[in-house]
């Protein structure tokens, strides 16, 4: 809560699931669900959701799905799903996605407002035993004419190494930064960091 104006956040949830055997070590499902109410005006992240369902054998692992839905009460701009599929096979020893990028650029005839970047970046090396995402970071940059009121970073980095018997996220990052022109309420940095270990047993 603040004394300014009451804007709250009613949920914030991160769902890992993570299984591993010798050769498959799945993501079943990573979900980040944020709810923002603001009592001057209220504009709202409805869902803002990342599934990640990774499957991985020494051939083949996937990224089945990213979606984001935002609504706004002043004006309604939606993303109603932005969704990037990929599907990767690669030899045996090494299978590399240098850059996977997505730019988003939306107007609408009340208001114009803008995504004016949004970014995936996955590098991926991989070899029988260790295969490391370096970064995954999604940039979010949004506007709004009526009301200007911008997350000027929205980031999640994790740090993947994995080898036979242990598979470690070193970092899981979140940093939201959020301004509004009626009332300036910020959340400076909002941050997650987890730290997990895996053995085969546990």
């Amino acid at each position: 809560t603040d004394s300014l104006e009451t804007h709250t956040i009613v949920c914030f949830t991160v769902n890992l699931y993570i299984t591993d055997s010798l050769e498959t070590h799945t993501i079943v499902c990573c979900t980040v669900n944020l709810y923002i109410t603001d009592t001057l005006e209220t504009h709202t992240i409805v869902c803002c959701t990342v599934n990640l369902y990774i499957t991985d054998s020494l051939e083949t692992h996937t990224i089945v799905c990213l979606n984001l839905y935002i609504t706004d009460s002043l004006e309604t701009h939606k993303i109603v799903c932005c969704t990037v599929n990929l599907y990767i096979t690669d030899s045996l020893e090494t299978h590399t996605m240098v850059c996977c990028t997505v730019n988003l650029y939306i107007t609408d005839s009340l208001e114009t407002h803008t995504i004016v970047c949004f970014t995936v970046n996955l590098y991926i090396t991989d070899s029988l035993e260790t295969h490391t995402i370096v970064c995954c970071t999604v940039n979010l940059y949004i506007t709004d004419t009526l009301e200007t009121h911008t997350i000027v970073c929205c980031t999640v980095n994790l740090y993947i190494t994995d080898t036979l018997e242990t598979q470690t996220i070193v970092c899981f990052t979140v940093n939201l930064y959020i301004t509004d022109s009626l009332e300036t309420h910020t959340i400076v940095c909002f941050t997650v960091n987890l730290y997990i270990t895996d053995s085969l047993e546990t």
